[in-house]
């Protein structure tokens, strides 16, 4: 017997679907104004969360709903369908509250008509209200994979543009005591690394700038 299904505003849900389409062709505009051609986009930053928050969700002890987080993480973003991807250095002008509000208004307005909205609605605002274990979660995965994303553009990019990035994160704790030491090692990595590079530019012994050759 073939399963009855349920009524539904078909163009609105289509609708919904295709604005989240957007998300792989809209970059995330931190990467761009700091001069990085063909960065990553919204939707490649949501997968790497993902990613990132499944592996966590392996290391904690407490139960975790990784259907809920799923949903969690698709969800967070789909706002910058409409909103855009603002970066920070933009962000810091507005009103405290602007953002969120905006955020939400455009979430709304995705969802309208949609049958389930009420349920993605209430998906995204525990990811906003970081009580869960499954939004605390999604919040420390979603700072790792920016420090993650930023630790490789950083090796593919020459100079100190993306060191703003690393400046503070020490003094920023993360929810999870896994997250942290995650964190801990991905900067240690990186600072190996600059330590090797610098090694690597010091004249040789012996060599033209020895000899003023």
């Amino acid at each position: 017997m073939r399963a009855t299904i349920p009524p539904m505003d078909v163009e609105a849900i289509l609708t919904l679907i295709l604005h989240a389409n957007r998300l792989k062709r809209m970059p995330r505009t931190g990467w761009v104004i700091r001069g990085l051609t063909g960065a990553e986009s919204v939707a490649d930053h949501i997968f790497g969360t993902a990613f990132i928050a499944l592996v966590l969700a392996e290391l904690v002890a407490e139960p975790v709903d990784r259907g809920k987080l799923l949903a969690m993480i698709l969800l967070h973003d789909l706002p910058e369908s409409l909103t855009t991807d603002l970066p920070q250095p933009v962000v810091r002008f507005f009103p405290p509250d602007a953002k969120p509000q905006a955020e939400l208004n455009a979430l709304m307005e995705l969802l309208q008509g949609v049958e389930f909205g009420e349920r993605f609605r209430a998906w995204w605002q525990a990811a906003k209200d970081e009580e869960s274990i499954e939004a605390r979660i999604l919040r420390d995965a979603d700072r790792l994979e920016l420090l993650v994303q930023a630790y490789v553009y950083g090796r593919m990019m020459s100079g100190t543009v993306l060191d703003e990035f690393w400046e503070g994160q020490e003094e920023r704790p993360f929810k999870l005591e896994v997250s942290q030491r995650l964190f801990a090692a991905l900067l240690e990595r990186r600072r190996q690394e600059q330590r090797g590079r610098r090694k690597g530019r010091r004249p040789t012994r012996g060599g033209p700038s020895s000899t003023g050759r």
